[in-house]
């Protein structure tokens, strides 16, 4: 195997890089084509569709009803009905000749058009049929009520959709309303995505201990897709030098870009920028001045471009959404590419990177017309937490950081949404249950990150609803003592439920733990929770009480703990690390012991709130 090893050349800063490959390389659009609007789906439009006939094209009525003069039911009340005579009756897709006097009126149904003089439409149910010709109104309508005006939709000449748009179902519909049935597109490009990795297996293959799922490659695929590309996911190449170059070279045979994931840094093992240099022009961007992100190039062989985006999904994710769409969407023709920014307040103080643009993933929230953002530090590594945001903030190179309540720019990711509901806070089975049973009312977003985590989101006000199971040594009190200890104001406590914690362990293993100082006797490899978590804050009672009896210090125990550093996120990951064998002994709620067939020794009875 080829071993190579080779930092970045100078790092070309984000808002140059389209302009960086331009210069070596064209991105315009390769050319056009005219197709079945049932066909153009995701299609991006070469030119603009104009309305050639008026839309409706006829006044035409909202409701099934009675087309009346409005002035002839001024005087109309539930207890002073208004005579009329009906003198006709058209449906939807009729063209009678019709016309009608004050004190008459038309029967129409929904769609039909509207006859003259008419300027409003009564609905059925405020009316009542007497005899064959006549009715009582028993409500008025003002004039134009129910009635949808020729052109009130699109004009003659009207621009329906614009060049450069990606065309959606909704479009697509509208274009069929003006009578379009072939729309000019652009050509449309190809990509293929090939992962490069010894550690990666295709989703749904089992894995071993060392391996990971290729999430990426999904991931980018539906990214380019949505911007109007014909992507293909032709696999999995391991980390070997020749390998990759047969893959690449035969891909640039077929695509008109060709992206990579995984082998673009610094590592031995990181050789896909190796072959990318034997093209020509050959490496264009080696290395972007962002964080995460970095470890980015774009290359290219004569006019096919060649980009690599790294292999940890967050990068991944910031490269494919900041680097790779700008770049195709000036070779698809997609205008107004660049993303919505908005001016927000931010919730928490941040750091910058010294000599990068540091990328901080921000969770977005609307009150009144203000804009806050709140920080998550995710790690590079996270292929789940994707979802958990909802906006990019963007920390200048050249800046140490920024301050709580300091006013930022917050690139908005594609697909934006206003929740309408956000929970953040500690995690347990039923709450999610409970979250879950919303969002088929509601637009909800939920995010585990302990109880005093929740507490602190909460008292920004980016959240609505905190989880908590906090214990107060002092008081022997849940939750309360903590709600004045963050200063949170202006908050309702739900009282929740019981649920027992306790350790859990694989069968047998219990016999001989009552205590944290039996897990030391014992010698056994215990795993923790995330700090700010009531479960850590149960952990680290217990050994402080246990030390206080012993007469030594909270540190002395705590370094002799086996793995008391070694953290999970929730109840679930400590079940599945034990049943797997990575750990012996861990606390967790009961549910999931007997959910993963561990067994289980109550600690303690807690509230969750």
């Amino acid at each position: 195997m080829h071993q190579y090893r080779k930092l970045y050349h100078r790092l070309t800063p984000l808002s140059a890089v389209v302009e960086t490959v331009e210069e070596k390389v064209s991105l315009k659009p390769k050319g056009t084509e005219l197709i079945e609007i049932s066909r153009a789906v995701n299609r991006v439009l070469a030119e603009d569709v104009r309305a050639a006939v008026n839309i409706p094209p006829f006044n035409r009525s909202m409701v099934d009803g009675y087309a009346v003069i409005s002035d002839d039911l001024s005087e109309a009340y539930e207890n002073n009905p208004v005579k009329l005579r009906v003198v006709g009756r058209i449906f939807a897709g009729e063209r009678p000749k019709i016309e009608f006097k004050h004190g008459e009126c038309v029967e129409v149904a929904t769609g039909a058009l509207i006859p003259y003089p008419a300027d409003a439409v009564v609905p059925v149910e405020f009316t009542r049929k007497i005899g064959d010709d006549e009715i009582l109104v028993y409500n008025r309508v003002g004039h134009g009520e129910n009635v949808d005006y020729v052109g009130s939709d699109a004009v003659v000449g009207e621009v329906i959709v614009h060049k450069g748009t990606v065309l959606t179902p909704e479009l697509i519909g509208s274009i069929a309303s003006i009578g379009i049935r072939k729309v000019r597109v652009y050509s449309q490009v190809s990509a293929c995505i090939y992962s490069i990795g010894n550690e990666l297996v295709e989703p749904g293959e089992r894995i071993i201990e060392g391996q990971i799922y290729d999430s990426n490659a999904y991931m980018v695929a539906a990214h380019l897709q949505a911007s109007g590309v014909s992507a293909d996911i032709r696999g999995i190449i391991a980390d070997d030098f020749r390998e990759i170059k047969e893959k690449i070279d035969e891909a640039l045979q077929k695509y008109d870009v060709v992206i990579t994931i995984g082998g673009t840094s610094a590592g031995l093992e990181d050789i896909t920028y190796k072959v990318a240099s034997t093209y020509n022009p050959g490496i264009i961007v080696h290395g972007v001045k962002i964080k995460p992100g970095r470890p980015t190039f774009i290359a290219a062989n004569k006019d096919k471009l060649i980009v690599g985006l790294p292999g940890f999904p967050f990068s991944c994710l910031v490269a494919s959404e900041l680097i790779l769409i700008p770049i195709i969407s000036k070779i698809t023709g997609v205008k107004g590419a660049d993303r919505r920014v908005v001016e927000a307040f931010l919730l928490a103080p941040v750091r910058g990177k010294p000599g990068l643009t540091r990328i901080i993933p921000v969770l977005v929230r609307r009150r009144s017309d203000t804009y806050f953002a709140y920080p998550f530090m995710l790690r590079s590594s996270s292929a789940i937490k994707l979802t958990s945001f909802n906006g990019f903030l963007t920390i200048p190179e050249g800046i140490e950081g920024l301050s709580k309540d300091a006013k930022v720019k917050v690139i908005l990711r594609r697909g934006y949404r206003e929740e309408d509901i956000v929970f953040v806070g500690s995690h347990c089975p039923l709450a999610e249950e409970l979250l879950l049973k919303l969002r088929g009312k509601y637009n909800v977003k939920y995010l585990f990150v302990g109880s005093t985590g929740g507490l602190r989101v909460l008292k920004t006000g980016i959240s609505d609803i905190a989880g908590s199971h906090l214990l107060d040594p002092e008081t022997g009190q849940y939750n309360i003592p903590f709600i004045h200890r963050h200063g949170l104001k202006n908050v309702v406590v739900v009282r929740g439920y019981y649920r027992e914690q306790g350790f859990i362990a694989r069968k047998d293993a219990l016999k001989k733990v009552d205590s944290i100082l039996d897990i030391i006797k014992n010698n056994y490899r215990f795993i923790n929770r995330n700090k700010g978590s009531g479960t850590r804050v149960l952990v680290d009672l217990m050994i402080k009480n246990e030390a206080e009896e012993l007469g030594i210090s909270f540190r002395e125990i705590r370094n002799r703990i086996r793995g008391y550093w070694f953290e999970a996120r929730n109840h679930y990951s400590v079940a599945s690390l034990i049943k797997a064998g990575r750990a012996d002994i861990g606390v967790a709620i009961k549910y999931v012991a007997v959910l993963y067939g561990l067994d289980f020794k109550p600690i303690s009875r807690e509230i969750y709130d």
